[in-house]
């Protein structure tokens, strides 16, 4: 009888987990840490794969952020995608031209991006 009621208090607390974290997540999580386990199987340096998980996760990022305003202001999500990462372009490229370091760089590629979407 007091197996039993372990494993209902191990239920309850898996059930706590599921409940706060979501399935999504721990299948997206279950589903990453297994391909980090079988990289190196198939010969991939793990280093390598954690660069490159960083990387992807941070260009995701940008690139919801670049939707974001066309989001509040009721445009559409395929005009606002290509217009945030065109004004982000264009304020690297005129920052890098121009020589601006810091926060003069900062602030021109906001200002620009702030000046194409409006």
């Amino acid at each position: 009888m007091d197996n039993t009621t372990n494993t209902l208090a191990e239920q309850s607390k898996l059930r706590r987990l599921v409940n706060s974290y979501g399935v999504p997540r721990l299948i997206i999580t279950g589903f990453l840490l297994l391909m980090f386990i079988l990289a190196p199987v198939a010969g991939v340096d793990f280093a390598t794969q954690i660069t490159n998980v960083i990387n992807r996760f941070s260009w995701n990022a940008i690139m919801v952020l670049a939707m974001v305003p066309m989001i509040h202001s009721g445009c559409g999500l395929n005009f606002g995608l290509p217009l945030g990462i065109i004004s982000g372009l264009l304020g690297a490229t005129l920052s890098i031209e121009f020589g601006f370091t810091g926060g003069i760089l900062q602030t021109l590629c906001l200002f620009l991006n702030f000046l194409c979407k409006s």
